[in-house]
This record gives C-alpha cells, structure tokens and sequence, in this order.
C-alpha cells in the first residue's frame, strides 16, 4: 500500500512539474527566446554599428543569420569571420553576385537605388522532417518603411541580450492568475481526494482501498453499476485504466513518430531530409530571380517547381483580413506556418510601392526578425487538446493573446501595432509547440506512474 502511494504521489508530482515547465518554456519563448533577444536597429555606417553593437550570428534555434549589405550588395558586416556570400554559396552552390535584386522586393529609393538586407535560413533540418517539407530559403528585404528614408545603406541585425538567471526562470513566465489557477486546482484536487477517502471509508466491504486511485474509481463504479451490482470486484477500475494506457500511448506515439496513422493525414512522399538534401533544391530555385515566375505558377514546365509550388503556397496579399485569414486556416488545415511562410504572405504586399501601410506596420511588430510568429505542426488532434491545455493555464486564455484584427484596428498582445511598431515591443503573439513537448514527454511519465500505482495495488 504503501509503495503503490509513494508511486502515485511522484507521479503525480512530475505531472505538475511537467505543467510548470511548459508554462515556463513558453513564457520564456516569449518575453525573448531562451535568453537571446532581438531587437531592429538603424545604422548609417558600418563604424556606427560596431560601436553599438554586439553581434551575434543569429537569433531564435539560431535559424536567422543578418548581415549588412550595402546598396550595391559589395560591403557585408555580420557574425565574426562570417559572410553572407560564403554563406549563401555554402547553402546553394550559387554566386550571389550572378543574381538581379527585384526592386519590388528590396524597395526603391527615391533616388531610385534600393537598400536591403538578407536573412539566411540556415537551419533546415528545423523544417524539413519526415512527411513534411518546407522549404527553407533565402529572403530579400526592405524591412522598415516607418523610418524615414535614408541615404545611407542600414541594416537589421540580431541583438545578444543578457541570460535570465536560472532562479528566475520558473517565476518570471508566470503571471498571478496563473499561480492563482495551480493553487486553487491544488486545492480542489485535495478536497475531492479526501471526500472521495471519507466516502470510500463509510463502506465496509471497500475500506482498506484508500488510495486516490482506487477511491475515486470505486466511486465511479458504485455510481454506474450500483451498490449491489454483481460486477467482478475491480473489472471497472481495469477497464478503465487500460483505456487510459491506451490514451497515453497513442497521445504519445502522435507526438513522437507519428506511428498511429489514422490520427494524422495521410504521409507525404518522401521529401528531403537534410540540408544538403535541400540545397538541391535551392540551386534550381536560385537559378532565376525570386519573382513569382521561379515558383512556376500554375504553368511552369519545371517539374521541380510545379512539386514546390504543391508545398509552398505563394499567396497574393490584398489587405490585412487576407493575411490573417490565410494564417488561421492554414494552421487549421494542418499547414506548419513556420517564418518562411510569414515573410512570404507579406512580401508581395510589404514590399511594393503600393503597399498596406497597416500590414508593414503588422510586420514590424509580428514579423520582424527573430520573434517568434507562430508555428504549428499538427501531427494529431490530441496534441494540439494538449497543447490549447497547456496554453490555456499559461496565458489565462488561449485566444488572449491571439491577433484580433478588425480591418485596421489590430492588436498583439493587447499592444496596438501601431505603438508596438514604435516602441519595439520584445514579445509580440508567440507559440511554438515544440517548446512543450520535453513537459509533454514528463506528463506521461506522470500518467504511466499513475496506471503503474494501479496495478501495484492489485497485486
């Protein structure tokens, strides 16, 4: 008896921990990336720049290179001993030089000469996984339209903020309602496991099953089948248990490898796997320009870019509404909006003459490098419950913290995009639900620790 409670109470134990800890990856993800923070800087030189800043060569998983480039594409500053062009050439196998800026991309100045900078999304294997494919790519950008217009060539480089020290990191994430809701389901859960107890003591034949396991599924059995039913004594509580270890395995098999297929769409072909893998891809994309014509259309003869243009969806920007909208029903469709994705819902709009002021003003506060916009990888239907659990208990809320847009009244994170395009607000809408699912791995030890304190009782 006494094993099988000491089993129950570490259980329940590391289930809570596991809760915490999501609560806190998230957070910490939030209010600036593990440790390692962002920020979009104007610089009219190259000397000005390295007196302000500390560079770094990249931000978030390190998935964002920047460099400096001139208007000519011929003076690059970046991370130590780093150049975009080896970088580029590394990647793709392609001379950056050999390629024509398109000036709807980059932005015209009124000089008529364009200023940009290139982010490389380097980490592809962060993207591109078993049955599913994304392609990583390269970006031209004019990023700022709020700052005036300048001669001289600027740049958006990633910013190396201070560690959070370790003692704050499981008390910073949280706000007080969230502490308020553990407590009180503390609370509530030690309320109904001593009623549950008292009831189950008041029955003679059930008095030595005091465990919380065995309390609460004699009362539920008592409740179903009725005091005098002929039910074998502990046939409920089995059946209920494995239908529980059932759950768990199939919740965490749809987490890990995506083993139990009919919970998740049908697999893909396969499709690279690897960097290398990918940059064969690449070369044939970075062959022409980056007009929409590279990505075939709906007429290209390309083979390769017709099977791109199946996985990489180029979308015509009109207004916000259609920004927003084509996110939420990719991420319902199952479509992983990943950074990419983002940047190139906004381009066609962001960076044309004719562009939505609104949706440049969108971008620098939600898609401005190294925040975390949004991903969602939808391997099974259970997850994602977990993961909106989860996301409730951390923001109070899920859909609190959600992009509300109403035409030109957009808020993100109860911050107007206006003032947060200002004041470079650090944590715009983030969620990455990769960021739970070390907790995740922890709650199923805590659940299986459960069944396990179950069928030690029964021997």
């Amino acid at each position: 008896m006494l094993t099988c409670e000491l089993v129950l109470l570490t259980s329940l134990l590391v289930t809570v921990i596991s809760f915490c800890m999501s609560a806190a990856s998230i957070r910490l993800a939030i209010i600036g990336g593990f440790g390692n923070e962002s920020g979009i800087w104007q610089a009219n030189n190259i000397s000005q720049l390295d007196k302000t800043m500390n560079y770094t060569q990249g931000c978030h998983y390190s998935e964002f290179h920047y460099f400096w480039v001139n208007k000519d594409n011929k003076k690059v500053a970046g991370g130590p001993n780093y150049s975009m062009f080896k970088v580029f050439k590394e990647v793709t196998g392609i001379n950056l030089k050999c390629l024509t800026p398109d000036p709807d991309i980059f932005g015209v100045q009124k000089n008529g000469t364009y200023n940009g900078e290139m982010g490389l999304l380097q980490n592809g294997s962060a993207h591109i996984s078993a049955n599913k494919f994304f392609v990583t790519y390269d970006r031209y950008e004019f990023v700022d339209f709020t700052l005036p217009v300048v001669e001289s060539p600027w740049c958006i480089i990633a910013r190396k903020a201070g560690e959070i020290p370790f003692s704050k990191v499981l008390i910073l994430p949280f706000k007080k309602k969230v502490w308020f809701s553990v407590a009180g389901a503390l609370i509530i859960t030690g309320i109904i496991w001593h009623l549950t107890n008292t009831a189950i003591h008041q029955q003679h034949e059930q008095s030595r099953k005091v465990s919380m396991s065995n309390s609460f599924f004699f009362v539920l059995q008592t409740s179903l089948t009725g005091a005098n039913s002929q039910c074998p004594g502990g046939y409920l509580q089995r059946c209920l248990f494995g239908a529980l270890l059932l759950f768990i395995l199939v919740l965490s098999s749809g987490y890990q490898g995506n083993l139990l297929g009919f919970l998740t769409a049908p697999p893909l072909q396969k499709e690279p796997e690897t960097l290398q893998e990918a940059a064969g891809v690449l070369r044939h994309l970075y062959a022409k320009s980056l007009s929409d014509s590279v990505f075939g259309g709906k007429d290209t003869t390309n083979p390769i870019l017709r099977e791109l243009r199946k996985k990489v969806e180029i979308v015509k920007i009109t207004d916000v509404r259609t920004v927003l909208e084509s996110i939420m029903l990719g991420a319902r469709d199952g479509i992983l909006l990943s950074r990419e994705k983002y940047y190139l819902y906004s381009h066609s709009v962001q960076f044309t003459r004719n562009g939505d002021p609104t949706l440049r003003m969108l971008s620098e506060c939600l898609f401005s490098p190294g925040h975390l916009a949004f991903a969602v990888r939808k391997d099974s239907p259970l997850k994602d419950i977990f993961t909106m659990f989860v996301m409730y208990i951390v923001q109070g809320g899920l859909y609190d913290h959600w992009i509300m847009a109403n035409h030109h009244l957009m808020v993100a994170n109860g911050v107007m995009v206006s003032e947060a395009a200002s004041d470079r607000v650090k944590y715009p809408f983030a969620l990455d639900v990769h960021h739970v699912e070390g907790a995740f791995l922890l709650l199923v030890v805590g659940l299986s620790g459960s069944v396990l304190a179950f069928f030690l009782e029964l021997l």
